[in-house]
């Protein structure tokens, strides 16, 4: 199968997850890195792309109705292109196609904020016409609008995976073979910084008084030993 089909089927899956009453947790990127990697044969490219992506976004847990990026497709995207970047390019510049797969990760996230907040003004009149139909009995065509609703968000996962990824390999390895090593030291000692970026998340979690601090601080400890361990 091709690779960039298998993408999008597996992001279509993770975004119908994601939005439905499900919520397995499969669509957030440190699990759908591991999917799409295992899918590709690169697990622990997968993982570790996906880890990245979760590790941007610790300030951003979904609590009291906040509005936040599509962080699920755009940890797809991030964690499908720096897999097929470095197999396009046989694991060269691995630090900048890094940087460049986060980077349009983070764009493909506000596109699909954007592209929702769009579908949600249309999705109330569709609501509001299912609750009629089940008022009235009419059971069935208030099951075919919620089978409908389903299959959009499916879609939405399928054919924005589908457009990004063949277009984002071919950007990520131009702009990686262009800047040739000249990125790769600086690039690299992001995973550095990394940890910093997380603390002052961390305490901004503090002053606002959620709960979520805790949450955060446990990834933040986690990933400091893994960073430094041995």
């Amino acid at each position: 199968m091709n690779a960039y089909f298998a993408v999008s089927l597996i992001g279509g899956a993770l975004t119908l997850e994601y939005r439905s009453s499900l919520r397995f947790m499969l669509s957030q990127p440190i699990c759908s890195g591991l999917i799409l990697g295992l899918a590709l044969g690169a697990p622990s490219e997968g993982l570790f792309a996906g880890l990245m992506f979760q590790v941007m976004f610790l300030g951003y847990v979904h609590l009291r109705g906040e509005r936040i990026p599509d962080i699920p497709i755009g940890g797809m995207a991030s964690s499908a292109l720096y897999i097929l970047s470095m197999r396009r390019l046989g694991g060269a510049f691995g630090g900048t196609i890094l940087f460049l797969s986060l980077l349009l990760g983070l764009l493909v996230s506000l596109g699909g904020y954007g592209l929702y907040r769009i579908w949600e003004r249309k999705a109330w009149d569709v609501s509001a016409l299912a609750m009629r139909y089940i008022m009235e009995g009419r059971f069935r065509l208030a099951s075919r609008l919620h089978m409908a609703g389903l299959l959009f968000h499916f879609a939405f996962g399928f054919v924005m995976l589908l457009v990004v990824i063949p277009v984002g390999v071919e950007f990520v390895t131009a702009v990686a073979v262009r800047a040739g090593s000249e990125w790769g030291g600086a690039v690299d000692s992001i995973r550095y910084i990394v940890p910093f970026i997380g603390a002052g998340l961390l305490v901004r979690l503090y002053f606002v008084r959620d709960r979520a601090f805790w949450f955060g601080a446990g990834f933040l400890v986690t990933y400091v030993l893994f960073l430094f361990k041995g």
